[in-house]
């Protein structure tokens, strides 16, 4: 006879990390627009420097999102790319900050570091190593 199948389910902590990741997602994407549509207004003076912070934000908050869909995978290669993307995103903010953008002068610091720190936090406890060598 067959046994049953057992299903583990995802813990609480890695479901919240998931969830930071696709908020994180989302708001990059809305920043990214708005961005665009900020860019769109002045097409006639040249902003290269904006047009490269319209590209980070696109690319990592696509790639945030994109990984947020492949945790039921359990690989220990998800949870490496979330960590080094969520490094980098907290790199890129530093470098923007320190470089001078003058988009984020007047941008929040909060959601753009607090949310890839409580990711990293969450996928650093012992149920989400747990999770991703399943």
């Amino acid at each position: 006879m067959a046994e049953p199948v057992k299903i583990k389910y995802m813990p609480s902590t890695v479901r919240s990390a998931q969830f930071v990741m696709t908020l994180q997602g989302a708001a990059g994407l809305l920043g990214a627009g708005l961005l665009l549509a900020l860019l769109a207004g002045v097409l006639g003076d040249s902003r290269p420097a904006e047009v490269r912070v319209l590209c980070f934000i696109t690319v990592t908050a696509l790639l945030i999102g994109w990984l947020a869909t492949k945790w039921h995978s359990r690989s220990r290669r998800v949870q490496v790319a979330v960590i080094s993307l969520e490094g980098l995103t907290i790199l890129g903010r530093f470098v923007m900050v320190t470089f001078g953008s003058d988009l984020y002068d007047y941008a929040p610091i909060g959601l753009t570091l607090i949310m890839p720190v409580v990711v990293l936090f969450l996928l650093s406890l012992p149920s989400a190593r747990t999770w991703f060598n399943g």
